[in-house]
């Protein structure tokens, strides 16, 4: 038992007050407490969110690494994520990108997840579907919580504590799949009870530690993939079901649209907030992956016509494929809502809002890699080191070769992008 401080993360419906809605309320109290945290500072407050994303967490970890060129990273008032996007918001949060980029940089899909059984061609076999009725997910995710047992130290621990109560916030969306609504965890309380724990010595340090990567694992557990997560006698999944990534619907956009004689937002008498700048840092393409030929014959598709017009027998089709198709589709949509969200909920002034993705120039992007195969290293696009990835070890989701080149590929986009410069 955790006793988790959770804040509801629900949308409002049409005609319904959002004045009292929790989340708004958490953002503006951190906000207010901006100027006593950073008093000396000339610089407005800033927003971090993540994406959830799997394995394209690597190129947010890239992005957390070249953001100025050296991977200094802003003290960030408040810092979000979802599913790969709650790994990488503790590290954004204390201004660690090497940690970020560490956790990252694999050498076997086991360091990460436990597969139950090998896919075919990077895609689940019937194995997999298998293992899926067995165990009720295609692997689990021991291997990332032994991991993150490993990168979040003590001293990681006491530096969000410290931050959190100054009155900056690090907040991660999970669903309760119970209610079937989505939470924001508060990892920054959970730290500042797990320090407390270090300084009293109650014996619960360890107990604190364990809740704060449980919350983790809730939010990356997308169902299927990864076992759900029990905190709090209560059953978490992937954020990722009800959130591609998320601030709050109102809060952020109140405040930078209070403009007129005073622009910010007015704490006190002569003590202004200025409108916060909100980044955004989506940790895939928001693109739906290229459709196969859905024809049983599939000479029918060319490349002028890549889904064979409407004459030609459709393929066949079955549950677990329909479902899977159905799964990406939705996710997809979940995903670019809620950066549009973000994107509506900042204030409109230049700079207000700052937003990166993978683009379709990933698939030209080189990158140089020692393969210990190999005598000598190579270069090649993140696509076609993918495709060795497939080839060479068949993973069911993180490729360790491609993961290299997306942690290159994020720190090369963020320097074009000028964050922090």
């Amino acid at each position: 038992m955790c006793d988790f401080r959770t804040i509801p993360l629900d949308i409002p419906v049409p005609g319904q007050s959002n004045a009292e809605d929790p989340m708004r309320l958490e953002l503006e109290n951190s906000l207010r407490a901006y100027p006593s945290r950073m008093p000396n500072s000339t610089k407005p407050p800033m927003m971090l969110s993540f994406s959830g994303g799997s394995e394209h967490g690597a190129y947010g970890a890239g992005i957390l690494a070249g953001w100025g060129g050296t991977g200094d990273l802003p003290d960030f008032q408040v810092v979000t994520g979802v599913s790969t996007g709650s790994i990488l918001s503790t590290f954004a949060f204390v201004n660690e990108p090497e940690k970020a980029v560490a956790g990252y940089t694999i050498n076997s899909e086991s360091e990460l997840a436990d597969v139950y059984a090998k896919p075919k061609d990077g895609k689940p076999d019937l194995a997999n579907f298998e293992t899926l009725v067995k165990y009720g997910s295609f692997a689990n995710l021991d291997p990332l919580k032994e991991r993150l047992g490993q990168f979040i130290t003590d001293d990681v621990l006491l530096r969000v504590a410290t931050k959190h109560d100054g009155g900056a916030r690090l907040l991660i969306g999970a669903t309760d799949l119970d209610s079937g609504r989505p939470v924001a965890f508060d990892l920054g309380d959970m730290a500042t009870r797990y320090i407390a724990s270090q300084v009293s010595g109650d014996g619960k340090a360890g107990q604190w530690k364990s809740c704060y990567i449980a919350a983790i694992l809730a939010s990356s557990s997308a169902p299927l993939a990864a076992p759900p997560v029990f905190i709090d006698n209560t059953m978490y999944v992937d954020g990722g079901m009800r959130f591609g990534m998320f601030g709050d619907p109102t809060a952020l956009v109140q405040m930078a649209h209070w403009r007129g004689d005073a622009p910010d937002l007015k704490i006190e008498d002569d003590i202004y907030v200025p409108a916060p700048i909100t980044y955004a840092i989506i940790d895939g393409t928001l693109d739906l992956p290229t459709p196969s030929c859905p024809k049983a014959d599939a000479s029918l598709c060319t490349k002028d016509n890549p889904m064979g017009g409407k004459e030609g027998v459709h393929k066949d089709w079955n549950i677990m494929s329909l479902a899977m198709a159905s799964e990406r589709v939705l996710v997809n949509q979940v995903y670019r809502f809620s950066a549009l969200q973000l994107e509506d909920d900042a204030c409109e002034e230049s700079g207000c809002f700052n937003f990166l993705r993978i683009e379709d120039d990933v698939a030209d992007f080189d990158f140089t890699y020692l393969d210990p195969a190999k005598s000598a290293p190579e270069t090649l696009t993140c696509n076609q080191w993918q495709q060795i990835d497939i080839e060479t070890d068949d993973p069911i989701e993180f490729q360790k070769r491609y993961m290299r080149c997306l942690i290159s590929y994020g720190k090369a986009k963020v320097g074009e992008a000028g964050w922090g410069s």
